[in-house]
């Protein structure tokens, strides 16, 4: 029920749940937009956007650090066999770059770590309210200084 051509734009705001889920990461040669892959699905979602909206502006913005309970973080978990989160934060980051999009860096820039982990999540992945408003002030910092 949006009507997009009242928008200005829009945010595409990854969380884990691809990574977690194994999914591939990177497109085939073959398929550019092979929405069954983590970029492929980006690259499509952002063909169709640009298509039919060309004025609307876009921030990808990549998922954030997170952790597990067997104490290991997601710099190094291989959760599902297919890479850490690091690497599907790097997939995502090199093609906003490509596409030209702009993009926040949420993973590296959210200042989470296995030593601040207990005041802003309510889990392993979730964020509590402390951990959401640091979330919600690094994405108006972004807008604000694109926009």
């Amino acid at each position: 029920s949006i009507d997009f051509s009242k928008v200005d734009m829009i945010t595409i705001a990854y969380g884990t749940n691809d990574y977690t889920a194994g999914k591939v990461i990177n497109d085939s040669e073959e398929e550019e937009f092979d929405v069954n892959t983590y970029i492929g699905a980006l690259k499509y979602s952002i063909k169709l956007f640009q298509e039919k909206y060309p004025k609307i502006k876009i921030l990808v913005i990549t998922p954030i650090w997170r952790y597990f309970a067997d104490g290991t973080d997601s710099d190094v978990n291989n959760y599902a066999g297919t890479g850490t989160l690091l690497d599907y934060k790097d997939a995502l980051v090199n093609a906003c770059k490509k596409l030209r999009i702009p993009y926040l860096d949420s993973y590296e820039k959210h200042s989470l770590s296995m030593y601040n982990k207990n005041a802003f999540f309510e889990d392993y992945t979730h964020l509590n309210a402390s951990g959401r408003m640091l979330y919600a002030e690094l994405i108006d910092g972004k807008i604000q200084s694109l926009y």
